[in-house]
């Protein structure tokens, strides 16, 4: 997909321009930055629609919950460069964006932290039964407080097991010792020892690290290779007392496997802030007592959400002036 010479000669007189393609209220923000023009969609609705039939305006596109795939970039002549409002960037075609010139960011520097968080705070909701014991205390079905199955799990002294050891990864496991567990991860690449004796962290295989942990957490972008790494033998090497919390992508874990593993007690619960098909969930995660649930809300602070698109905005920004960007991921 080449882009043709008389395109790119018909727009280089004109001011650079960036859309970013949802309703957006961020602090300290201005509609024009070092000279460029910046717009934003200001109805919700059929985002792609709109971002369809206005993408050969723009030089730069901040990227938030729409797919850019071939007929998107087909029109696209003026794009240059596009940014994820986010970490994970499976939505964007990075393979067609590449054959049309076109670069590819994201923004791992804002969401780290709050994601990790969001794990930890998941972690404890289910194995302290934080949810669940909520729900029966206002829907009046506790019964006797003291009850041996109102009792959780016990943190300190458990086994974690991470699942990709990247910045998300690394911050999970910085919080998780806080706690006094002890951490061991798997990853696409082993780390270094001195990272190893940072994070005091031991690598596993895969199979290993699923039948040693009391919790697996995922924290993995989908792609080819993690589409559905845990499935139905995956769960069955898992603890009958262990636990699974995923931040990472709901496509990583295969949700069929999973609702059986939960509904026949394979595994003793799962916290899951994303899914196959968001933002609606499976009737059967809505129903499993043993399984807590959130919007993919891990990075849904105020403070959070201003950072990422501030980072967001500075990686186009940065490109259309020729300035590196926060994290270049094609």
């Amino acid at each position: 997909m080449k882009r043709r010479k008389f395109e790119l000669a018909t727009f280089a007189f004109m001011k650079q321009k960036i859309l970013i393609t949802h309703p957006i209220k961020v602090k300290n923000f201005s509609k024009q930055i070092d000279g460029i023009d910046i717009e934003v969609l200001e109805n919700s609705e059929d985002r792609y629609g709109q971002t369809l039939r206005r993408i050969h305006e723009y030089d730069g596109l901040v990227c938030i919950a729409i797919s850019i795939d071939t007929r998107m970039l087909d029109r696209a002549v003026k794009l240059k460069v596009i940014s994820a409002y986010g970490v994970g960037y499976d939505n964007i075609d990075v393979s067609a964006a590449k054959r049309a010139g076109v670069a590819v960011a994201n923004t791992p520097n804002s969401t780290t932290i709050p994601t990790a968080n969001m794990a930890i705070a998941l972690m404890l909701s289910l194995m302290r039964k934080v949810a669940e014991l909520n729900h029966k205390m206002k829907s009046r079905t506790l019964g006797e407080w003291h009850r041996r199955d109102s009792q959780g799990t016990t943190v300190e002294n458990s086994t974690l097991g991470i699942i990709g050891m990247g910045r998300i990864g690394k911050a999970m496991a910085t919080r998780a010792r806080a706690f006094g567990m002890n951490i061991i991860y798997h990853n696409r690449n082993r780390l270094s020892e001195k990272d190893e004796r940072v994070y005091v962290a031991e690598y596993y295989t895969l199979d290993d690290l699923l039948t040693k942990s009391d919790v697996v957490s995922i924290h993995t972008p989908l792609n080819d290779q993690s589409r559905s790494l845990i499935g139905e033998r995956e769960l069955k090497l898992m603890k009958p007392t262990a636990f699974l919390i995923n931040t990472g992508r709901g496509g990583v874990v295969d949700e069929d496997a999973l609702i059986h593993c939960l509904e026949n007690k394979k595994i003793a619960g799962a916290a899951f802030d994303v899914f196959e098909n968001e933002p609606n969930p499976r009737e059967e995660f809505l129903s499993l007592e043993n399984m807590v649930v959130t919007p993919h809300c891990g990075t849904a602070t105020q403070e959070a959400r201003d950072g990422m698109m501030l980072e967001a905005l500075g990686n186009v920004v940065a490109f259309l002036k020729g300035q590196e960007m926060t994290s270049r991921v094609a």
